[in-house]
Order: structure tokens, then C-alpha cells, then sequence
């Protein structure tokens, strides 16, 4: 208590292969912070979403919990209830309750959150994040607004996953700008960072990017929204 956070500066690329370990360089790193430990008469794991294997120590994977504050059902669902709150991991005994959220643990049972599974980006078998790409995005040039962006990714027609940015433009610079060099500035500071392409680029107009009522990005709302052609457009500029 009242020791403050505690911080690991870790290496971007391997953390898009899940794995931990200390940046080498400045451009390679990137900074998380710890999360705590688990609360008494509880447990944390980090497991496999695929297999339910437990992962070994700086092993990003579903963070799952085991205690008494974990519910035992849901609301006449059953089968959400088998999923979520009862799983199993791989050779062992006891139910747990999948969260959802991406992390590690470090080797002092330290909790640290990468993400959410259903938020992640892969393209060309590479890991994104999609918060890195959108803080990117935001910090390429300051007519965008902080905060103001959504990434996520569609399938082609060939069946390729492609990056798709959604961007909010200032309220005082939307009559200023040119959209094809906004967009051109984007694209390229993507690709610089993340070494991927993004294949649709949309402007919006301020405030009408989805969020909850706490303010966090809506994601999959803002994908549905776009799919649908159904979002507030500045401008768009699809590449070629």
C-alpha cells in the first residue's frame, strides 16, 4: 500500500508475438503498467484462448479468475454460463471465469492488461493492438482529435484481413484541412510505426465517434456503423 505503480517497459514487436521481454531500443519499446495482485481467497491465471493451456510467466493470453466474488450463472443462459463462468483449464480442477482481457503475469504474480481478445487485429499472422494504432493516429497531426479514432479490420474479397481507420477531426480544423494530405499523413505514420497498411482511411466529424456513457471506444459498433455506411462522414478516402 502506497508504494505507487510499477511500470515495465517491454519490447513492441515481441509483445505482437505475445511474448514479454525487455525493449532493446527506444523505438522498439513500449510502457505497461502493472495492475496489481490478485485479491485474497482469489486466483489469476493466464491461459491459452484456444487450447485453455496455462501460460507461463511474461505469456500473453486470457487473464481468467477463480474466487468467491465470481458469479456462478448467468440470467437463464446456461450455455453462456458454461462458457464463461465455469471453464476449465487443460488437466486441472475448478471452474473459472474467462474475462475476456489480454495480459501476463510477471514472475511475482504481478497482473499486467495488453487488451481485449475481440479488439485484436491480426494481419499477415502479426498481432495489433488496436489502441497503439489509434494513439499513432492521433499523434500524426493536431487537427486529430485525441481519443477521437477507432481501428479494427475487414475481410476482403480474396479473404485478407485489412486495417481500417475511423478518425474525428477538430471542430476548428475541418474547414481547414485537405482531406487527401490528412489522410496521406495517416497512412504513412502507420506504416512507419506498425509496419502495416492501412487500407481504408475515414474522417468524421467531431463527437460522433461511438463511445459508452464512460466514455471508452466502441469498436465493433463503430465497424457496424461503417459497414452499414451509417457514420457522420468528414471525408473518406478508400486506397487503391
Amino acid at each position: 500500500v502506497g508504494a505507487g505503480h510499477e511500470k515495465r517497459t517491454v519490447s513492441k514487436a515481441a509483445l505482437q508475438q505475445h511474448v514479454v521481454r525487455d525493449a532493446t531500443d527506444g523505438e522498439d519499446a513500449t510502457d505497461l503498467v502493472g495492475c496489481g495482485y490478485a485479491m485474497p481467497e482469489s486466483r489469476l491465471a493466464i491461459v491459452d484462448p484456444e487450447t485453455f493451456k496455462r501460460m507461463p510467466p511474461d505469456t500473453v493470453g486470457e487473464l481468467w479468475i477463480q474466487g468467491p466474488h465470481v458469479a456462478q450463472a448467468y440470467w437463464e443462459n446456461p450455455e453462456a454460463s458454461a462458457a464463461s463462468l465455469h471453464a476449465r483449464i487443460a488437466g486441472e480442477d475448478g471452474d473459472w471465469l474467462r474475462t475476456g482481457d489480454l495480459g501476463f503475469l510477471d514472475a511475482k504474480g504481478q497482473l499486467f492488461v495488453t487488451g481485449r481478445i475481440k479488439d485484436m487485429i491480426i494481419i499477415r499472422g502479426m498481432n495489433h493492438y488496436p489502441q497503439d494504432i489509434e494513439l499513432t493516429v492521433q499523434n500524426a497531426h493536431p487537427a486529430l482529435r485525441q481519443n477521437g479514432g477507432a481501428v479494427f479490420s475487414v475481410t476482403d474479397e480474396r479473404g485478407e484481413e485489412q486495417l481500417v481507420v475511423v478518425q474525428e477531426v477538430e471542430r476548428t480544423a475541418r474547414n481547414r484541412i485537405d482531406a487527401d494530405e490528412m489522410t496521406g499523413v495517416i497512412r504513412e505514420a502507420i506504416t512507419l510505426e506498425h509496419e502495416v497498411f492501412a487500407r481504408h482511411i475515414v474522417l468524421i466529424r467531431p463527437n460522433t465517434l461511438p463511445k459508452t456513457t464512460s466514455g471508452k471506444v466502441q469498436r465493433a459498433l463503430t465497424k457496424r456503423l461503417w459497414l452499414e455506411g451509417k457514420l457522420d462522414l468528414l471525408a473518406t478516402e478508400p486506397a487503391a
